[in-house]
């Protein structure tokens, strides 16, 4: 089963530059599929921040959660 969650009030690691904070997403969509997932809460983290990451190459120092769809 995929879920869909929308990741919200996202904080960037841009050690500290203002300016790169303001120019990235404090909201984004991610798809994490549970039948990947072995390791609960620990490794669906990881495949959340992983794709935050990979979408802006910047890393996540935290974030918020909120489920909206699934397939």
């Amino acid at each position: 089963m995929t879920i869909k969650l929308l990741v919200l009030n996202i904080q960037w690691d841009t050690d500290d530059d203002d300016t790169i904070a303001q120019t990235l997403p404090q909201s984004m969509e991610v798809e994490v599929d549970l039948q990947d997932i072995d390791d609960g809460w620990t490794e669906i983290n990881s495949v959340i921040c992983d794709q935050l990451s990979d979408e802006t190459g910047y890393c996540v120092l935290g974030y918020q959660l909120q489920g909206y769809g699934g397939q």
